[in-house]
């Protein structure tokens, strides 16, 4: 594996991050570090020795602005749309340039984060709710952990990145969407986004249907894409994707909605 071109960070204008955007960033780049490594030829300690620096930074400033904008939502703190996240953004940027990593793709998505929450805030906190914006909420739901991976993906020039990425993004769609039946009692009762609930606020107690159907699509999705990569390529991500499942105890059953009022 190349060794990405990492500098040290000496022009960084760090911010202060939060202890809990800490935390929840090392609940995903553990859990992907040791189901991925094998994409990227390396251990999964070493994937965190290459990678886990940038993730963590990144990832935790993506998470403190998350933290602010649920808390703005469930009304214990004034929101201010996504100017804080647009400060946090552009510090990412100038990483970036600072260590000489071009990733587009990624600054892309690092763009869709804010504009999720903005479609998020509509629904869960402004009460404007239809099949249309749910539909593009639930597409960039995963902007940020995406972000995360194509950074890996281009650091290390993994072959094939391009469509395994391509992969990818279907995919952790589909497991947001398998992470919000789990979460959905928690979510209902700290009034938290969640894409069961906005479908049962939308479509009420046929909201059952309505979600298995989205998760069949994604599905689908991520399949088709899987079926044009190379084979044993097939057969590598089919493995990971088996254990990331198996670490959720399988594909969840759908519960009964919950009407609110």
């Amino acid at each position: 594996m190349t060794e990405p071109n990492i500098q040290p960070w000496s022009q960084s204008r760090v911010p202060v991050v939060s202890l809990l955007g800490l935390k929840k960033i090392n609940t995903v780049l553990y859990p992907m570090a040791f189901t991925m490594h094998s994409l990227y030829g390396c251990t999964a300690r070493e994937f965190l020795e290459k990678f886990g620096p940038i993730v963590t930074y990144i990832g935790a400033l993506v998470y403190q602005a998350d933290q602010e904008v649920e808390e703005a939502q469930r009304g214990e703190a004034q929101y201010h749309g996504t100017s804080q996240w647009d400060k946090r953004r552009h510090e990412i940027k100038l990483l970036f340039q600072e260590l000489l990593i071009y990733d587009p793709v990624a600054e892309e998505l690092l763009d869709e984060v804010g504009t999720y929450w903005e479609l998020e805030n509509k629904l869960n906190y402004n009460g404007i709710i239809s099949k249309e914006l749910l539909a593009q909420t639930i597409a960039l739901r995963s902007s940020d952990l995406l972000a995360y991976h194509h950074i890996c993906l281009h650091l290390a020039k993994v072959p094939n990145r391009d469509e395994i990425f391509g992969v990818l993004i279907p995919w952790q769609i589909y497991m947001e969407l398998l992470t919000d039946i789990l979460e959905y009692p928690k979510d209902v009762a700290t009034k938290d986004y969640n894409t069961y609930r906005m479908l049962v606020k939308l479509y009420g107690p046929s909201a059952k249907g309505h979600l298995a159907h989205v998760i069949a699509d994604y599905r689908r999705q991520y399949e088709k894409r899987m079926s044009t990569i190379p084979v044993q390529l097939q057969l590598q991500l089919t493995g990971i994707f088996k254990c990331i499942l198996a670490d959720i105890g399988g594909i969840p059953v759908i519960p009964e909605p919950i009407l609110e009022f």
